[in-house]
């Protein structure tokens, strides 16, 4: 049913998801989590992704954000209205050269700003940046971050098991009986299902 925003981090191994006719049509309203748009699923009965407040990464900037007023009484269906949230601190990314970076920075107001700088580097620049735009809170260089596709792509071509077992060692939490456990599950999915 829901999409999401585009900050999300993708932290998953399988496709799962429950599907919006498992919500009984009785409910008045379901109120779901996580994905930070907010945004109605399409199904029986009244399903809502009430999304974030604020704009929490800058794959939300530009994101109006909004809450859910619920209104609801035993037996009779729910109203939902959604209210625009004109507070709060926006995120916005802008790009150029240093100077037009600068320009479009002192344009912002109180925007958390990201910037990615194209053209020549200098020594002292991001400090000079950070010194003349106080709301700067990460500054890229254009071209410089190649490697992250291909760590993407790397991990793509990688059993579960060892993604699995990698991301417990990450944690502190490696357990190789959970491992164990894990592969059993899997091994599980992957079987032929028998009448």
């Amino acid at each position: 049913g829901g999409g999401p925003s585009g900050s999300e981090r993708e932290a998953h191994i399988f496709d799962y998801y429950v599907p919006a006719s498992v919500f009984p049509v009785a409910a008045n309203y379901v109120a779901l989590g996580h994905f930070h748009g907010c945004q109605r699923v399409p199904g029986p009965g009244l399903l809502w992704y009430s999304g974030s407040p604020l704009q929490l990464d800058f794959g939300e900037a530009g994101q109006e954000k909004q809450v859910l007023l619920v209104d609801a009484h035993p037996g009779l269906p729910a109203t939902v209205e959604p209210v625009p949230l004109a507070a709060g601190r926006r995120l916005r990314t802008i790009e150029g050269a240093e100077d037009e970076v600068l320009v479009q920075g002192l344009a912002a107001g109180d925007d958390y700003l990201r910037a990615t700088i194209a053209g020549p580097r200098r020594a002292g620049m991001a400090d000079e940046l950070r010194g003349q735009l106080p709301n700067l809170v990460e500054i890229r260089l254009a071209g410089t971050d190649p490697g992250l596709k291909h760590a993407t792509e790397a991990r793509a071509d990688r059993p579960y098991t060892e993604l699995f077992g990698e991301y417990l060692e990450e944690r502190n939490a490696s357990d190789k009986r959970v491992e164990a456990l894990f592969g059993e599950l899997l091994e599980e999915l992957d079987a032929p299902e028998t009448a």
